[in-house]
């Protein structure tokens, strides 16, 4: 777990993304999945360079986590399974 309290800047700065990768012994951005139900979650992931994936699991409508500019957006995380599966190595194009 990353909070805010572990990194020099909140979402949409990429930071906390670069923190979990760094404890997970991540190096390669392009193997990372963002997922959020915000837009600034979307951004975090876009700044990040990971596959940013928004989910309207959350409050935030198809409209606005559109507006910024997510590889996919999903109708739940019950979905991201399937996303992974369909592309393993690199889900963005």
């Amino acid at each position: 777990m990353v909070t805010t309290d572990d990194v020099p800047a909140g979402r949409p700065a990429p930071c906390m993304i670069f923190r979990a990768m760094e404890r997970c012994r991540v190096q390669d951005v392009s193997r990372v999945i963002a997922v959020g139900d915000t837009a600034v979650d979307v951004q975090a992931g876009r700044n990040a360079g990971a596959t940013a994936v928004g989910v309207l699991t959350g409050q935030t409508g198809r409209a606005l986590l559109a507006a910024a500019g997510p590889d996919h957006i999903l109708d739940s995380v019950a979905d991201i399974p399937a996303l992974v599966v369909s592309a393993p190595v690199a889900v963005r194009a």
